[in-house]
This record gives C-alpha cells, structure tokens and sequence, in this order.
C-alpha cells in the first residue's frame, strides 16, 4: 500500500473509530428510547443521583462507567418510595422485541435489586398489555457492589407507550438507563388496561403467585391437586388481558384449598385455629392443625393483652359467619373483638393490617380463611371467664374466654416516650382531630409534634396566630411538645427571606416569635417546660454548624430553652452536646457513634412500605432494644401519614401509586378512627417497657435485661415478647395478696 493511501486509510479508520465512540451502548440503532422523553412518579428523591426534574437520564443512552451509580448524575434515583411507575413515549407505534433496565445493588450501602419490574406496552395509555417481568429470574443475593442491566427478550407487540411498574426491595431504588428494542414481528395482541388497572393487575398477579407458592408445600404428595394448580398457574402466567382473569384465578385457588382441607377434616363444616396477633397470615396459609379450644389472657391492672384465632370456611360454598361476645361484668375485663380484613400494600401485597370491630354477620367464600383478633383491657384483678359464640349457617360453637388480671398495676403515665409525628393536617386525621389525640393518649404516645405550618413562624396574621393556639390547645394533655422549625427550608429559615438567618435582626425577629409563642402556650394550658425547640430534623453534615451556632446562640439568649433534634446522617453525632433530647435513628452502626451522654437518647425509625413490616420485630420490639439500651424513648414515621397535601391517599388503598404509606390508623365511619395489629402491637411495646423497669426493680437490671436480650435473639418468633411478659407478671405478682387472686369471678 503506498503511503497516500495508507494515509487515507488511516483517515477513514480514524473517523470510523471516532463516530463509534459517540454511539451509545446497547445498540443505539434499535434502541427506540434514545433520547425519547418519558414521566417518572414519584419524583426522584435521592440527592446524589439526577434532580427530581431532570427527564433526560434514563434515555440519553449515557451509561455510568465509572463509580457507584448512586453517587452519579447520570443515574435516576428513589429512596423509601412507593412503586414508581416510569412511562416512555416512543412518539410513534413500533414493534417492540425487548426492554433492558440497568440498575445495581451492594450490601455496604444497603441496595438491592427491583422485587419486580412490570412490563406493559400499549399503542396508547388505555390499552396496554403485560409482556413480562424483567426481574423475574434475579439473583437477589447481597454482594459488596454489582451492576446489572435486566433484560425482557421476545416481546413481539406493537406500543408507542412503554410502562415499566417498578416495586423496590428494601429502601432504594436507581436506575442508569432505560432501553427499548425495535422487532419485526408483531403477535397482534392488543391490551385494555389503563396505567391504574395495569397497576392492579400487576399487584393481583404478584399476590395470587404468592398464595401459589404457599399452597404447593400443602399438595405435597397429592398429583391430582398438583395437576390443578398447575393449571391455574398457567392461567395465572397468561391472565394478561384484565383484573377479571385475576378475580376468576383467585376463585379457582380458594376451591382448590376448600377441596383440599375438606379431604384433611372430613365431615366439618369450618375450622377454628389459634394463631399467633402478631405473625404473618395469608388467606390460603396452611392450617396448623391445632383446635381452638380456649381463649387465655393475662393482663395488667390498666394494660392490654391480645389472642388471635382463624375462622376457615370449609363448605363447598360461601358461608355467613357471625361470632358474638357474651356480655361481662363491670369489673371483668374490657373484651373487644375485631376481624381483620386484607389491605393493599405500597409493597404489592395484600397484608392483615386494619382492626375492624366485629359487629353483625361477614361472608366466607369456600377455602377462605380470616383472622379474628381479640383485645382485652384489664381492670379488676382477678380470674375472669367470659365466652365467645361461633355460628356458620346454624353450626355453632362456644369458646371461653379465661382472663387472668393480675395485682399488678400500670401507671396512667408510662416510664417510656412515645412520638409518633401526629401532624394532624394529614390524612385521614384531618377531620377528626380530637379522636386523634385521645387515641395517641390511649396508646400511650404522650410526645406531640407541631409542624412548623401550625407555628405562624413566617407570618403573624390572625389567622396564623388562631391556628397556633388551636394548636397548643389540642396538645393538653401531652408531656412533651415538639416544635418543628423546619429550619432545613431557607423560606422558613428567614422568615420568607426576611432576615439572614442569625443575623442580629433575624435574633430579634426570633427572640419575639419566641416569647410570643409561650405567651399563647401558656394561655393555651400548655406548661412552659413542656416545649422543645426541633431546628432540624435528620440534621445532616451541612447542617451541623448552622445548628450549633443557633444552639449556643438560644441557650445563651434563652437559658431555660429545650432543644430535640432526630439524628443518624453523617457527622449528625456533633450535635450530641447542644441537646436536651437526641433521638437517633434505629440502625446498630449510627447507635455505636452515640454514647449517653448530656443529652437524653430516644430510638426511632421510619422504613416503609409501612403495613408490610411486621407489627411485632419493627413496632413492638423497638421499646425492648430501647430498654436494653437504657434509651428513654422510642419513635417511628408516622402515626397518621398517607399522603402529601397535594396528593391525599387512603390508608385503604396503596395501590393508588401516589405514595407509600406510613400511617398505622385507617379512617372509619363517622369520623371514627382505625386501629390496626402494627399500632397494638406499639402500645404493647411501651407497656412491656414498663414492666420490665418494675422487673428491674424487683430482680435487678442485669435480670431485666437478660430478658430482653433473650427476646431480641429472636426476632422472628412472634410469641416471644408474650411468653416473657407472662413470666414478668407471673413473677412481679407473687408477692401480692394471695387473697386478691383467690376467687373466681364471672
């Protein structure tokens, strides 16, 4: 080759290699997504990856080579969200052969791969169809740092819409990029969903394969049943089209289980089974074989016990249950009793959540299980028995109802803190404000937070100052206030810009909302020491030194000022020295940073999706690790929030996508409240606090704590916390007068 063509040679190779180098990765040529916009819901929130407006990085075909994505721009990311739905419009129909998601997981930042990632395409929004789930075949096992780019192959659909419903596994969720492959051929099948009922549909087909997986265990062994739940695990796979195939799938899956126990428990009309109020249930969980022969209780003069048991209807036939309480004496224990419906979860799951009183009959199709859950408080002391009256269609049954309260008596305050961030403009508290704070007290949850909205801290209008005292005057019967600053919002910071924060003029302006807002308190009934200031919540590294030079500047200004912060993010233990009460969040590497000190330490936490994380290891169990710790609070995120105000959500329902809920109260009728197992199961928690200070008391610190220790070690047993609050009673009450226990009442 002579040296002007190897020059020119060189030329083109230099500017093919060139033109290469600015071709996305993943075969840019097919990739119909680059470049295409698309819509995001929730916005992301994550503060190291792209801005929640940003519409550019899931499609610029830009991939993060360098780094840990979670730390990049151009990388998309969630935190403790609900589902996030991504939508991508192509801008005009195509054949689409395969989607790719690249994300990544790593154990050191506590990231995990998607659960699920639901595929949908559609030629328009209202009639997409499910083509599959690019996480299915995941390996969810933890590693220190891994990038994957799942990969749904084969489509073969038309769309211009593509909607991938992306459930989180754990508290993140980050995305790189997003792509969408053209095909050729085009199976001509055409959806009916909305984005709303493909949502559903996806949910719906995640919870029915879950009770397929349940009920395998049970067939085994049996190859007729197999062979039929082999089928309907086909239709379940193909049920693409609507909710309906779904509905008519789930009908299926409950006759198969009613045929099944028929054959366990010949010639009986129902089952009745004790389980535990605080595990986990399902409608098709496998029976356990036990018959519910009495219901025992053993409560504290003032405190709470619960027992569960589960109805199963096994008639070939949908049945009408009633079940009935016998009426007790004045001084026998208030008995209530509740069944407990499925919810849809923020985590695609249908979970055993609200406490709806029983009143009247309910209906049990053929197969069905459902959860009773019964509540006692103790009174008198004393053996008590009462009974309980089951009826399906005319069978009847009675169970007693043995309750033992022992002479050992809880105080109408308790020893543990209790804040739940009762801001009361969220829903569903919003309109029944009142019941709200009688059922916080009643749960001993005595610790009220004001949000800074309810403070008229950047305005001093009339109505501002009337809404402050309103405020106050809910909050009278509180230990403790928390005023909520926000002062991590610069308009507030400022006072709507108004004064430079800590410039001599904003110290005047906050010395006056100061003395002006104790003034109102005190007329409000609210003592004076009552109040902590809360400047910032979760104060992160920035925020340090804007909070110790407000703390020294208050504590010098104000010497009988309280101050409360939550802490957990990094360097946040530098506040430690400036506080009253420092709350740290519940994670055993941030607690080793916080050693008691001068201010008072309290656990909370604030995971979610809420009613998928189980009442008894995450609400009741953090006032035993508090106790172990010797910490004099706890707290968790939030007594009553489903929903930003401009996104209201009910608690009923999170499969509306708007957000995750937290709330651990659902809206009744009448402007009545809601328990639910996680919110008893907190109450529980704050009372076997209480008993195990008394058993410090009695048997020493070191007996206590053994006992709790024991507890901890086990978690995942749910009938722990009970067995050892039975032993604290049984023990606590030996000395008491053996004349008070003697007789039994009726």
């Amino acid at each position: 080759m002579c040296g002007q063509h190897k020059l020119i040679f060189c030329l083109l190779l230099f500017v093919v290699i060139s033109l290469c180098a600015f071709v996305p990765q993943g075969n840019s040529a097919s990739n119909l997504a680059i470049g295409k916009s698309y819509t995001v819901f929730p916005p992301p929130n994550y503060p190291l990856t792209a801005a929640p407006t940003d519409r550019t990085a899931l499609t610029d075909g830009v991939y993060t080579d360098a780094g840990i994505i979670w730390t990049q721009k151009t990388t998309v990311g969630w935190q403790e969200t609900g589902i996030v739905k991504i939508t991508i419009d192509l801008k005009k129909v195509a054949v689409i052969d395969g989607i790719t998601f690249s994300t990544a997981k790593g154990n050191f930042g506590d990231v995990n791969y998607p659960a699920r990632i639901g595929a949908f395409v559609g030629p328009d929004e209202e009639h997409l169809r499910y083509v599959g789930d690019l996480a299915a075949t995941v390996d969810q096992a933890p590693v220190k740092y891994q990038t994957n780019r799942f990969s749904l192959q084969d489509i073969g659909a038309k769309g211009r819409f593509v909607l991938l419903n992306v459930e989180l596994n754990g508290r993140y969720l980050f995305c790189d990029e997003i792509e969408v492959f053209a095909g050729k051929q085009d199976r001509g099948r055409v959806g009916r969903l909305s984005p709303e009922e493909a949502l559903r549909l996806q949910v719906d087909r995640n919870v029915l394969q879950g009770w397929v997986e349940q009920m395998q265990p049970q067939l085994s062994g049996n190859i007729g049943f197999n062979s039929r739940l082999a089928e309907i695990t086909q239709r379940l796979r193909a049920a693409d089209a609507s909710r309906d195939d779904t509905r008519a799938v789930e009908a299926e899956l409950l006759t198969l289980r009613g045929e099944l126990l028929r054959a366990q428990f010949p010639g009986k009309a129902f089952l009745l089974e004790p389980v535990a109020p605080w595990g986990v249930f399902s409608p098709v969980s496998a029976s356990n074989g036990v018959p519910l022969q009495e219901i025992a209780l053993s409560l504290p003069q003032g405190g709470y016990d619960h027992a569960s048991f589960v109805i199963t209807n096994l008639a070939d036939a949908e049945r009408q249950v009633s079940i009935t309480l016998a009426a007790g004496t004045a001084e026998s224990p208030l008995v209530s009793l509740y069944q407990i419906p499925f919810v849809q979860s923020a985590a695609m799951e249908y979970v055993p959540d609200p406490l709806v009183p029983l009143a009247g009959s309910f209906p049990l199709r053929s197969g069905e299980s459902k959860m009773i859950f019964v509540s006692a408080q103790g009174n008198k002391p004393g053996n008590w028995r009462n009974s309980l009256t089951i009826a399906v269609d005319g069978t009847k049954v009675i169970i007693p109802i043995e309750s033992k309260v022992v002479p050992v008596a809880l105080s109408k305050r308790l020893a543990l803190n209790s804040v739940t961030w009762n801001y009361l403009d969220f829903e569903p508290t919003r309109d029944r404000k009142a019941v709200a704070m009688n059922d916080l007290f009643a749960h001993h949850a005595y610790v009220s937070v004001l949000a800074s909205n309810s403070l008229a801290l950047t305005d001093t209008a009339l109505p501002d100052l009337f809404r402050m005292k309103q405020a106050f005057e809910r909050q009278q019967g509180a230990d403790k206030i928390l005023l909520m600053l926000a002062f991590r919002e610069e308009w507030v910071r400022t006072s709507r810009g108004k004064y430079q924060f800590l410039s001599d003029d904003w110290k005047k302006w906050f010395r006056t909302w100061y003395d002006r807002t104790m003034k109102m308190a005190v007329a409000a009934g609210v003592r004076r020491e009552k109040i902590y200031l809360y400047p910032y919540d979760e104060i992160d590294e920035k925020e340090i030194d804007q909070f110790i030079a407000f703390a020294k500047w208050v504590r010098q200004e104000i010497p009988d000022v309280r101050l409360y912060a939550t802490l957990g993010r990094k360097e946040s233990e530098k506040a430690l020295p400036y506080l009253d009460i420092a709350q740290v969040i519940n994670d055993d590497a941030v607690l080793k940073k916080f050693a008691p000190g001068s201010a008072e330490l309290w656990l909370y936490d604030a995971k979610g999706p809420a009613k998928s994380l189980s009442p008894y290891a995450y609400y009741r169990l953090l006032a035993w690790k508090a106790f172990l710790r010797g910490y004099k609070g706890i707290g968790f995120w939030a007594y009553a929030d489903t929903g930003w105000a401009d996104h209201p959500s009910s608690a009923w329902d999170d499969f509306d996508g708007k957000y995750p809920d937290f709330a651990v109260i659902y809206d009744g009728p009448n402007n009545s409240i809601i328990s639910s197992r996680r919110w008893e199961a907190w109450r529980m928690g704050i009372e076997d606090y209480e008993l195990l200070t008394m058993y410090a008391k009695a048997k020493g610190e070191a007996a206590a704590k053994d006992l709790a220790k024991r507890v901890l070690e086990r978690t995942d047993d749910v009938t722990q916390a009970d067995a050892v609050r039975r032993k604290i009673l049984g023990e606590l009450s030996n000395g008491a007068d053996a004349g008070q226990m003697g007789a039994v009442s009726k």
